[in-house]
């Protein structure tokens, strides 16, 4: 029921954000209109999909292989997201998978009406902004463990062995510890900015890590 604070927050928002009254101030960034639009879910050959020249997302080998054990187990659950001229803006990695798996068709859906300008900023949104998010490790932790109490390996789901030491939910090895020694990794870099990548990669990781120059 309704009250006499419900006009509150919709103040509050057009005070603070005033982008929200004014979507068309700006048609080259501003979203696309979708009111009363629902944009369908179509079925493509999977060789229509055209990859981007200017993708900046790698995809190792490694997190190809988990991604076509994603779609073993669970199938295409996200459509991949395409211009209107057929070209990937996000889910490169996705159609390689698939069509590594066998698949021969692939949920799309066409960004009709994006400016360039949108698609360029949301193929890197996509990519980049899930990598900015962290994890509860208490909660981490637990679902892991159901997800061995149900028969799954976290390994399958994208987890590592040295995420699962961090959590402590790997079993004690039964060899013998050597005790007083620290044990490190001596990475190579090409230059300053290799280094600069190295490091930051290792520590997305949760690894600790020191920058050094001999």
């Amino acid at each position: 029921m309704g009250g006499p604070r419900d006009g509150i927050l919709p103040k509050y928002l057009n005070r603070r954000f005033p982008r929200l009254r004014s979507p068309q101030a700006d048609a080259s960034t501003s979203a696309p209109d979708i009111s009363g639009r629902a944009d369908p879910i179509e079925i493509w050959p999977i060789d229509r999909p055209r990859d981007s020249e200017s993708n900046a997302r790698t995809h190792p080998k490694k997190q190809i292989e988990e991604l076509r054990q994603s779609v073993r187990d669970f199938g295409q659950v996200w459509p991949i997201l395409v211009r209107e001229d057929d070209e990937i803006i996000a889910g490169h990695g996705r159609r390689v998978a698939m069509a590594l798996e066998g698949f021969t068709e692939i949920k799309v859906l066409v960004a009709r009406g994006w400016t360039e300008a949108q698609c360029r900023a949301f193929a890197l949104l996509d990519n980049r902004i899930p990598l900015n998010a962290g994890w509860d490790a208490t909660k981490l932790a637990a679902e892991l463990q159901r997800v061995r109490g149900d028969g799954g390996d976290p390994l399958k789901i994208g987890f590592s062995n040295a995420d699962l030491k961090k959590l402590q939910l790997e079993p004690p090895s039964t060899e013998p510890q050597l005790t007083g020694l620290s044990f490190s990794v001596i990475v190579r870099c090409d230059d300053e900015t290799h280094q600069g990548e190295v490091l930051r990669m290792l520590e997305d990781e949760g690894l600790t890590c020191e920058a050094m120059i001999s």
